[in-house]
């Protein structure tokens, strides 16, 4: 049965992004680049800050794990799609950068896929390890930071 105890507020966290996706769809169908920027980045905010509440206050799940990368895919997936929406030159300009970039991360999916015939949904162990120094490490992040430096300089 579904009751708010029941919950963390890590979980609650990665339910918004979970939550989130619909609405960014819609924000990308009418191109509504500023604000489809704000809610990915309050997206990716509450990426970082349910995984720190969930290690500081000790409340880490396997479900609050599987909540947080359902979360990180669909975000990430969605980051992608804004930066082919609202970044055409630039992809083009710059795809074998990108390329370059993107392989490994699909080479790293792939891997997974292939030793465990099905999608990787957890966060793998050395991820979870990373310092806290190191937020931007992960190729995920790479194209959120891209998307939103590009955005930040279509507005300046």
């Amino acid at each position: 049965m579904f009751t708010f105890k029941n919950y963390t507020i890590a979980d609650w966290l990665s339910f918004y992004r979970i939550a989130a996706v619909p609405i960014l769809l819609v924000l990308l169908w009418f191109r509504e680049r500023e604000i489809f920027t704000w809610f990915l980045l309050i997206s990716y905010s509450t990426d970082a800050i349910d995984g720190y509440l969930a290690r500081k206050l000790k409340i880490s799940s396997e479900r609050g794990a599987q909540f947080d990368s359902i979360g990180d895919q669909l975000t990430f997936i969605l980051s992608l799609i804004g930066l082919c929406v609202f970044e055409k030159a630039f992809i083009k300009e710059k795809l074998l950068l990108i390329a370059i970039a993107f392989v490994p991360y699909i080479v790293q999916m792939l891997i997974a896929f292939k030793s465990t015939a099905k999608l990787q949904l957890f966060t793998p162990i050395w991820q979870k390890y990373q310092p806290l120094h190191k937020p931007f490490s992960s190729y995920r992040h790479f194209f959120s930071i891209l998307y939103i430096s590009c955005s930040m300089s279509y507005w300046l």
